[in-house]
């Protein structure tokens, strides 16, 4: 949500950027500038940060973020989190200004190198919940990503149409066609994937019962996954860029 505040353990960190793990999907908005505040043994760093992925782990979502604008100082701080440099050393960092700005300038050229595959940027939550829309035909909601969800449907009258399903029976969500996805779980001559816009998402995120209902569906999700992968019978997942139709 806008404005929220919260405090959290870095997973790993750089010059460049830094990851932290949250144990649910938060929404953060991918074009927003994050303020965030690093501290270690007694350093405080404020920095600023765009995130540039973010997916799925053992414990929860990762959320990676690259370092876009921080001040001199609070970027020496940086490096003493990082390096633990004692005093002595970044006042030479200082006296050698120019220096330090053409590593500064380097560093903050990085990217995080990733593929196709890995350039999502909000959290997408795999599911597999059955459910009908208002016109009361069958479907299976099965990935959700506030800005995107993918549906399994088995039947292609006017597929595309709006549609509205309910997350978890529960959270209504207007959903606009986007396209056929070219494969997936229930891909098959009488099933289809589809991906559809969410129109009010800002309306199902800010809504307090959104978080609760996609933890227990990526519970139940993760839950049957193990007990498929132990049956050795692990099925293909639906894979799809949620920003693919901006």
């Amino acid at each position: 949500a806008e404005h929220e505040l919260i405090q959290v353990k870095t997973h790993d960190i750089s010059e460049g950027g830094f990851s932290i793990i949250l144990d649910a999907p938060h929404f953060i908005e991918p074009e927003n500038e994050i303020k965030i505040v690093l501290s270690e043994q007694g350093y405080r760093a404020v920095v600023y940060g765009k995130i540039v992925q973010v997916m799925r782990c053992e414990s929860g979502w990762k959320y990676a973020f690259r370092i876009i604008k921080t001040e001199e100082q609070d970027y020496k701080q940086l490096l003493h989190i990082l390096y633990d440099r004692v005093p002595p050393l970044t006042k030479k960092v200082r006296e050698n200004i120019g220096f330090y700005d053409n590593i500064k300038t380097n560093i903050l050229k990085r990217t995080i190198q990733h593929n196709s595959h890995f350039n999502r940027k909000l959290p997408r939550v795999m599911m597999s919940q059955e459910t009908k829309d208002e016109y009361g035909e069958r479907v299976i909601v099965q990935s959700f990503d506030y800005w995107y969800v993918s549906l399994a449907v088995d039947s292609w009258r006017e597929v595309k149409r709006m549609r509205t399903v309910l997350l978890g029976n529960e959270v209504e969500l207007l959903l606009e066609y986007g396209r056929e996805l070219p494969y997936g779980r229930e891909n098959t001559v009488s099933w289809k994937v589809l991906l559809y816009k969410i129109v009010n998402w800002q309306e199902v995120m800010e809504n307090p019962r959104t978080m609760h209902i996609l933890l227990e569906l990526d519970q139940m999700y993760q839950e049957a996954t193990r007990i498929t992968k132990e049956k050795g019978k692990a099925q293909g997942t639906v894979e799809f860029d949620e920003l693919a139709l901006l």
